[in-house]
């Protein structure tokens, strides 16, 4: 074998998944730059991504507790504060 693809979010359905990431990698200033050049994107569906992605830092965070990693912590800790 040379190489691994992980299939874990390949699915047609909920958009939310790949929005989440916007809501986690990018400062709330560069949001509404975002959504202008991704396109329309419904009320609901942007706040279930921003749902998922204060889940997923809130997991990171506890994983990156547990696991002694600081600059993942960090990375959390910033994620959760854009969020909320």
């Amino acid at each position: 074998m040379t190489g691994v693809i992980d299939w874990g979010d390949l699915h047609v359905g909920d958009r939310a998944v790949d929005l989440s990431a916007a809501w986690l990698v990018l400062p709330p200033e560069a949001r509404e730059r975002f959504l202008e050049t991704y396109g329309a994107v419904d009320e609901v569906t942007w706040r279930r991504a921003r749902f998922r992605a204060v889940f997923h830092a809130a997991v990171v965070l506890v994983f990156a507790s547990e696991t002694h990693e600081p600059a993942l912590q960090g990375e959390a800790n910033q994620a959760l504060t854009w969020l909320l």
